[in-house]
């Protein structure tokens, strides 16, 4: 799951684990709003598949 904030995504791994990716690792918010909607639709993809 991606739950994302002003300045940065969780993708969480697991219940109580995450990692943090920071808005600044992009050049722009374009970049990163692609990521979190490409993020978003693999985690989607991947739920579907019972993985």
């Amino acid at each position: 799951m991606a739950q994302s904030r002003d300045e940065h995504t969780f993708l969480y791994t697991a219940a109580v684990q995450a990692v943090v990716v920071p808005q600044r690792a992009f050049s722009d918010g374009s970049g990163y709003t692609e990521f979190i909607e490409m993020a978003r639709r693999f985690h989607e993809a991947r739920g579907a598949s019972g993985r």
